[in-house]
């Protein structure tokens, strides 16, 4: 798998990008082409309290668990090896 689209939240995971390194996936937001680790923050910390979630692996994590029964094999083990990169952050069972 090279690519999932984060339905309903405007961003992607993907390791077609410059920030991605051995097939892990970087998140990568429509608004911009950056590409996100899991601990990174997605926004400035002043905006926290109006989008809510602000690391990348949030935003991926609260997204993985709306849509859990939908997801496939494929694409549940392509979040985890995202979320895996941060140990101390949120992780799938």
């Amino acid at each position: 798998m090279d690519e999932l689209i984060l339905t309903g939240s405007h961003c992607k995971l993907t390791v077609n990008h410059s920030q991605s390194h051995y097939r892990i996936p970087v998140l990568v937001l429509d608004s911009c082409d950056r590409g996100f680790g899991p601990s990174q923050p997605t926004y400035p910390e002043k905006f926290k309290p109006i989008f809510g979630p602000s690391t990348a692996a949030s935003v991926v994590y609260s997204w993985a668990l709306a849509h859990e029964d939908e997801l496939s094999d494929e694409e549940f083990n392509f979040i985890k090896l995202f979320l895996g990169q941060w140990p101390e952050g949120p992780q799938l069972a």
